[in-house]
Formats: structure tokens, sequence, C-alpha cells
């Protein structure tokens, strides 16, 4: 295979570097969701009569951050792809596209979304919240007579 002109050289490039900020955004959205879910943790642990409502909420942001991580793995995915059509010089792709629309591969948004890896760390860190909510005693409730 000859090597590639400086247009294809170019192009690759800003596939690359597309590729790097999305595993950036991933990364991230990892660690917010980690940091989060353990502080509410942490708060349920040290109030041992927290309302249990206090650890559901922060199954919301588990799952949203779940969601959008399987986003931008999935467009890393579509880019990968992409990056793969512009070295193998597809001719569907125009010089300097970054439309992903006309390669295949990378998947579902769904399939991305379950991952091993994925499914892994929010799989894990939903029964940790599950377990939480099971051990965690009732508050009490309080019953005001006027």
């Amino acid at each position: 295979m000859s090597t590639p002109d400086k247009d294809t050289l170019e192009h690759m490039k800003m596939i690359q570097g597309v590729i790097t900020r999305l595993a950036g955004n991933s990364f991230t959205l990892k660690n917010w969701c980690i940091t989060l879910v353990v502080a509410v943790m942490g708060f349920a642990a040290k109030e041992r009569n927290v309302d249990e409502r206090l650890v559901l909420v922060a199954f919301v942001p588990a799952l949203i951050f779940w969601g959008l991580d399987g986003y931008y793995l999935w467009q890393e995915r579509r880019f990968r792809a992409l990056f793969d059509a512009v070295r193998a010089r597809t001719p569907a792709i125009d010089p300097y596209s970054m439309n992903t629309k006309p390669v295949t591969g990378g998947g579902s948004w769904l399939g991305a979304t379950f991952s091993k890896t994925l499914l892994f760390l929010y799989g894990t860190l939903l029964v940790a919240l599950v377990v939480v909510v099971l051990v965690v005693e009732p508050a009490a409730t309080v019953s005001v007579t006027p």
C-alpha cells in the first residue's frame, strides 16, 4: 500500500482529534458520575437514618451519565470507522469530510451503551446503589401534632 498524500494525512489528523476529544469527554463523564454517586452513598452511610429517597436520587444521574457515555463511545466508534475509510481512500468519503453517515461500522448507540466495559462500570455502580438502598435504615417519620 502506498503512503497517504498530504491531504489524506491532514484529514486523518482531524478525525483523530475528534476521537481524542470524545475519549477525554468519556473519561470526564465517568469521573463525575463516580464522584457524585460515591458522595451520595457516603452521605447516606454517615447519616445512618437518612431518607432512602436521597440514595434513589443517585440513580438518575448514574443512568443519565451511562447513556451519555454510551453516546460518546458510539460516536467514537463511528469516527474510527471514518478514519479507516479515509485511510483506505474510500471514494464515497469527500476530502476533509467529518460526516460519519457514509461509513458503515460503529454499531448502534444501544450497543455501545451496553458494551462490556460500560456495563461493568455502570452496572457495578447501580448494584452498589441498590445495596445501599437495602442497607440504609428508613428515616424515622416525624409526626407533628398541633
